[in-house]
């Protein structure tokens, strides 16, 4: 979200910083943060930086390269994390809708409710997901298009396994990488995610089994330097940025006309 459009939003809502600014709690470990309020159980505050740090483990593993660890996120800014006491209050954050279950924004994670992410059966992909947020933010100083971001983070949480029932409904995809952030913005409906996360799944999926973890972390170090990323991309992947797209739409399409698409 826009700087502006954040600020009207608590222009709109005081409750909203109000929610913020209350006394709070927090618990540490391995440079991960959890701030509650004080009237939600430190229990489930605990119960989620449990799973945090075993979620950052679980992308460690991820890892091949020799000098960008995951692991060595511990020596980097520390991860806040949000837990909300209600939906209600994860929405008036964070401005999202009941469906979406976390929003990173600038190092902080805003989570559902912990009894929300139980009965989902979503507490350690949604970890994940907002965890690989925070490594792409890292490395790229905030500069990785909304769209590189999302894809690594839907393609390494797990989360879509969660999503296989919807698969039959999903369209092969039609949009460019500039569209897919127009897109992201713009979501209004669970159905529209579930499309759009389907096809930044293959978008992941395509930039690692073409180009490397380890490429992708390196264009996400020259994005920090202020490159472009026609430029990162050329530098790092042999590629121009026109001919990437092109082969990963076509990639899409042709995982999305597949039954068994998630081989």
């Amino acid at each position: 979200m826009h700087k502006r459009a954040w600020l009207l939003l608590g222009a709109l809502f005081p409750n909203i910083m109000a929610a913020q600014a209350a006394k709070t709690l927090q618990i540490a470990a391995d440079n991960i943060v959890v701030r509650f309020a004080t009237s939600q159980s430190e229990t489930a505050a605990r119960e989620i930086l449990a799973a945090a740090v075993e979620a950052r483990e679980e992308l460690a593993k991820l890892d091949r390269l020799a000098s960008l660890k995951f692991d060595k996120l511990t020596s980097l800014r520390a991860v806040e994390i949000w837990l909300s006491a209600t939906t209600y209050e994860f929405c008036q954050i964070t401005g999202r809708p009941w469906w979406q279950a976390s929003v990173y924004r600038s190092g902080i994670i805003y989570l559902q409710p912990l009894r929300v992410l139980r009965e989902r059966g979503s507490l350690a992909t949604t970890l994940r997901h907002e965890l690989m947020h925070h490594w792409v933010e890292e490395l790229s100083q905030g500069n990785s298009p909304r769209w590189l971001s999302e894809a690594l983070a839907i393609y390494h949480s797990g989360e879509i396994a969660l999503l296989k029932p919807a698969r039959q409904k999903v369209k092969p995809t039609e949009l460019r990488w500039r569209e897919l952030d127009k897109r992201l913005e713009r979501t209004a409906t669970q159905a529209e995610a579930v499309q759009l996360y389907f096809q930044l799944y293959f978008l992941g999926q395509f930039l690692e089994k073409n180009f490397t973890l380890e490429k992708i972390a390196r264009l996400l170090q020259s994005l920090g330097e202020q490159k472009t990323f026609a430029q990162a991309g050329r530098e790092h992947w042999g590629e121009e940025t026109q001919t990437i797209e092109k082969n990963w739409r076509q990639y899409a399409q042709e995982k999305l006309n597949t039954v068994a698409f998630f081989k």
